[in-house]
């Protein structure tokens, strides 16, 4: 292209440059166009974990058990001014009452308690029935527990079914197993230590048995007092008697009054004013030799005769009681001397030196040289 044209074209721009016009009003606004959909970006990558926060076992109590307690400050229980209590098989086992100052522990020991106050039960149904009885103390399973609601005071049970029956009733002590355990109706001040000591009485007041079963059969009586393994076992009515010594038993299991000190062979007796020994009764004929006992048992199923030894300087003074407890044979007396009746105004000296069918107990004596038969009643 030669220079020439060039020019021309420099020369024909410069003589022909318009000068603008004004700015024309907006046209309207297009339709918008569709959305776009571009692809979704790749996932960032995981932040750093935080810190790892306080497990909510460290504070509670776990079924399998805790550790890292600290003693005086973990516990279980309350901070409000609310009994605790515990249940298993969502029964009543366990209470402390603050406001009422009763402990309970043990299944169903504090299933009726109402009003009551001071009362501490531990054990299987210990006190379950008690609803307003006060300052009682039942420790044992079922122990003054009688399966109906009861409100006795001040009764104190130790051992399996104490107290069991107990309704009602106050200020009595059982320690041992089944001990004064059947007392439903009138019983008060009894005290009974030992396995099934006064394990029946269901009436009766102010009783004492030490031993294991003493007067383990008495129903109804009051003041009766036994001392020693099974002693007044065989009493079942009566009052004011006493029985001190293993198997230690009264002459009659139905009378008040009445004594016993020793043991099921050596016992002494004290009935009426009247003292006598048992030890295994004389049973049979029978001779008998020094040293003499001062009392003696006479079976009486059967008719016998009883020889005594021929008085003599060692005997003087000697007194003999026998007494029958048993049958209505008669038990004849005799010696190598005759034994004479003794007379006096109020004692006639009639009949012959014997126990008869009505006759229950005999005293002779002896001055050295003769046998006198004092009395026979």
């Amino acid at each position: 292209m030669s220079s020439a044209y060039i020019d021309y074209v420099k020369n024909k721009n410069k003589c022909c440059k318009t000068i603008p016009g004004p700015q024309g009003t907006q046209g309207p606004q297009g339709i918008q166009g569709a959305p776009g959909a571009g692809i979704q970006g790749a996932t960032g990558l995981q932040g750093f974990q935080g810190a790892t926060g306080i497990s909510g076992a460290q504070n509670a109590w776990a079924l399998l058990g805790n550790a890292g307690t600290v003693d005086g400050t973990n516990f279980l229980g309350t901070t409000d001014n609310i009994p605790f209590n515990i249940r298993v098989n969502n029964q009543a086992s366990g209470r402390i009452d603050q406001t009422n100052l009763n402990t309970f522990f043990g299944y169903l020991s504090s299933l009726s308690i109402t009003l009551g106050q001071n009362n501490t039960a531990f054990g299987d149904r210990a006190l379950g029935y008690n609803t307003t009885g006060n300052q009682n103390t039942a420790i044992g399973s079922s122990s003054i527990s009688p399966g109906a609601v009861h409100s006795g005071n001040n009764n104190t049970a130790v051992g399996h079914g104490s107290l069991r029956y107990n309704s009602n009733r106050n200020e009595n002590t059982a320690l041992g197993s089944l001990s004064l355990s059947n007392n439903p109706n009138s019983g008060d001040q009894n005290t009974a230590v030992g396995y099934a000591s006064l394990l029946i009485a269901n009436s009766g007041s102010s009783n004492t048995a030490v031993g294991a079963s003493s007067l383990s059969t008495l129903t109804t009586g009051n003041v009766n007092t036994a001392i020693g393994r099974e002693s007044l076992s065989l009493l079942t009515v009566g009052s004011r008697n006493i029985g001190i010594g293993y198997l230690a038993q009264v002459p009659s299991a139905a009378a008040s009054n009445q004594i016993a000190i020793g043991t099921a062979t050596e016992t002494m007796y004290i009935q009426g004013g009247f003292n006598y020994k048992v030890g295994t009764p004389i049973t049979g004929a029978i001779s008998l030799t020094v040293p003499l006992s001062q009392f003696y048992t006479v079976d009486g199923s059967t008719p016998y005769t009883i020889t005594l030894p021929t008085p003599g300087t060692t005997h003087i003074g000697t007194v003999v009681n026998f007494r029958k407890i048993v049958g209505a044979a008669v038990i004849t007396f005799t010696s190598t001397t005759s034994i004479i009746p003794y007379t006096s105004p109020t004692i006639p000296g009639v009949g012959p030196t014997l126990l008869t069918a009505v006759q229950y107990s005999t005293t002779i004596i002896c001055d050295g040289t003769t046998w006198y038969q004092m009395q026979t009643v």
